[in-house]
């Protein structure tokens, strides 16, 4: 009974083993992206990412800016003197960074509500652009210098939301070892089922001999023979 009781449990822990190796590679894995996007929409009419921002967690990253109502979108990169000079006192919502994997970090910066059309006034300046009627979309990769990204509409109206795409490389470093684990224990519990027992054995298939030495009566003496022979 000790014995089936193991080999179940063995069984029973080897496919646990496997289940998990699985899981931890497809439903427990994490996602192949990291996106961030604002907690709220901009009161302001610009959104600024702070140098170092659009390169925190990859190399590359795609940024969408979507504004309602099909009103232009512009996104922008710019050296961090060239878009803080073109700024200057306007108010802008600031992104510092992330507040969680999901969520930019913010810092609204107060000042003039209204700026030139950043479309049309200073795009000399920008090395990267792109624009569009209620989403735009650009991708960015990592290169020196501090650059800052600027998102707005007509520079009259709120700016868009912005999200932030980055690639992440995922591992799953728990998969082949837990599927040789789980393998392994449930070949034991299945071989400690299947195979026989040392020294054990059926008493039903002893020799005849050895099962019923000493049961008859010529063999094993009683004590009435025994008094008999007194």
């Amino acid at each position: 009974m000790l014995r089936r009781i193991t080999s179940i449990a063995l069984v029973v822990l080897g496919v646990l083993a496997v289940a998990a190796a699985v899981l931890s590679a497809t439903a427990w894995r994490s996602s192949d992206q990291v996106v961030a996007t604002l907690p709220a929409a901009p009161d302001a009419p610009l959104v600024v990412t702070e140098p170092g921002v659009l390169e925190m967690v990859a190399a590359e990253v795609t940024v969408t800016a979507t504004a309602p109502d099909g009103a232009p979108v512009l996104l922008v990169v710019g050296s961090d003197v060239d878009v803080t000079g073109w700024v200057a006192d306007a108010a802008v919502v600031q992104v510092t960074g992330l507040e969680s994997w999901t969520e930019l970090a913010t810092a609204a910066v107060e000042g003039t509500p209204e700026v030139p059309d950043p479309a049309t006034h200073g795009s000399d300046m920008w090395v990267a652009q792109a624009s569009g009627t209620g989403e735009a979309s650009l991708e960015w990769s990592q290169t020196d210098g501090r650059w800052q990204l600027l998102a707005a509409t007509d520079g009259k109206a709120a700016a868009p939301t912005v999200t932030l795409t980055w690639p992440q490389d995922v591992r799953t470093p728990y998969l082949v070892p837990g599927l040789v684990v789980g393998g392994l224990l449930i070949v034991a519990g299945v071989l400690l089922l299947v195979l026989p027992r040392r020294g054990g054995g059926d008493p039903a298939l002893a020799p005849a001999g050895a099962a019923g030495a000493g049961e008859s009566g010529e063999d094993r003496p009683t004590a009435t023979d025994e008094e008999e022979a007194k």
